[in-house]
């Protein structure tokens, strides 16, 4: 899925990938349902969770291709469901290619009237796993 930022480097060229997260996640997506979400990019370990993850750990660059196809789970409404989890008070996007699930974890922000982004991962098995949570209905907002 999504483009290949090995090309960017290692952590040597962290600011290269926090440029390109910038770059393509300025402002919010409006996905295929109407809703926006929003990506927080201040201060710059918002971003670096992403490829460090959330205890700021080492540069990885195999999470850092994340950057890549956050915006196309979101985008690709045709493959793609929607769920939400209650144990996180979360909605998960869900894509899956060949035996690998694509997730994208947004929150809603009551004070915010919003949905931000919140993480994305990858989780083997299939999205059949999921069949376990309610389908989401933007409808019926959860607050977090």
């Amino acid at each position: 899925m999504g483009f290949d930022y090995y090309h960017l480097g290692g952590e040597e060229n962290e600011a290269d990938y926090i440029e390109k997260f910038k770059e393509i996640y300025n402002g919010s997506i409006v996905i295929p349902e109407g809703i926006e979400i929003f990506f927080v990019l201040v201060p710059d370990s918002e971003i670096t969770h992403i490829w460090r993850g959330g205890k700021q750990g080492p540069f990885n660059q195999a999470r850092a291709v994340r950057i890549s196809w956050i915006k196309e789970v979101l985008l690709k409404k045709e493959k793609r469901i929607i769920k939400y989890i209650p144990q996180k008070r979360c909605v998960d996007f869900i894509t899956q290619v060949g035996k690998t699930c694509f997730v994208v974890r947004c929150v809603y922000e009551k004070k915010n009237n919003r949905y931000r982004f919140l993480t994305s991962f990858i989780k083997g098995g299939k999205i059949t796993d999921y069949c376990k949570y309610p389908d989401f209905d933007f409808d019926k907002i959860k607050s977090c």
